[in-house]
């Protein structure tokens, strides 16, 4: 009997890759990436993150994320759950090291050093990484609630402390702060002048 079905190897491909991972450190150019949007409210709680992936313009040399694109990206997701957000910043996470400093590796002790701002003003370049970080790649986009924005409610967080036979519902809210990737960023953009804190006139 015939099948016509044609099968799916990609999984097969990328296990022979691991399984010669000496042979295999090539540095390949990224076909898509994942995408992380992250909203906050104007106490720098995390309250939602939505994750997608984008599929890039390949090239000779790499690929990229074109500055029309990155646009189209900001329009499309400013506004979620009716709340209008403001960009505060675009970050690009992204390990390019060689294959013979991979066994000496510690994502933690190095994320910052991997981690950069971009600007919507310009087209993001990608270069090519070594196969096992292009699941580790991401671009971030984070967002922060905009202050004419006017409810009657309040924004639940993501995250909450339940338990199954509690009376009361508790909810726990995140300080983006508290995450390490962006402490160094957060400490920059606290730096901005506020309302409350500019000189009377």
């Amino acid at each position: 009997m015939e099948n016509n079905e044609s099968l799916d190897t990609s999984w097969f491909q990328e296990y022979n890759k691991l399984l010669n991972l000496q042979t295999n450190f090539n540095k390949e150019k990224m076909i898509n990436i994942d995408v992380k949007f992250i909203y906050i409210d104007n106490n720098d709680n995390i309250q939602n993150i939505y994750c997608e992936k984008l599929k890039l313009q390949c090239s000779d040399n790499g690929s990229q994320i074109t500055k029309e694109d990155l646009l189209k990206i900001i329009q499309k997701n400013k506004t979620k759950n009716n709340f209008k957000y403001k960009l505060e910043d675009i970050l690009f996470f992204h390990i390019p090291i060689e294959h013979e400093n991979i066994s000496d590796f510690n994502i933690q002790d190095s994320s910052l050093n991997y981690l950069k701002k971009v600007s919507f003003f310009d087209s993001l370049e990608i270069p090519k990484s070594i196969f096992i970080f292009h699941n580790i790649n991401s671009l971030y986009f984070i967002f922060k609630l905009n202050e004419n924005n006017k409810h009657n409610f309040t924004i639940k967080s993501i995250l909450k402390n339940s338990t199954s036979n509690s009376k009361y519902t508790k909810t726990k809210k995140v300080q983006i702060n508290d995450v390490p990737m962006f402490q160094e960023i957060i400490k920059k953009t606290k730096k901005k002048t506020t309302r409350k804190n500019r000189p009377a006139k």
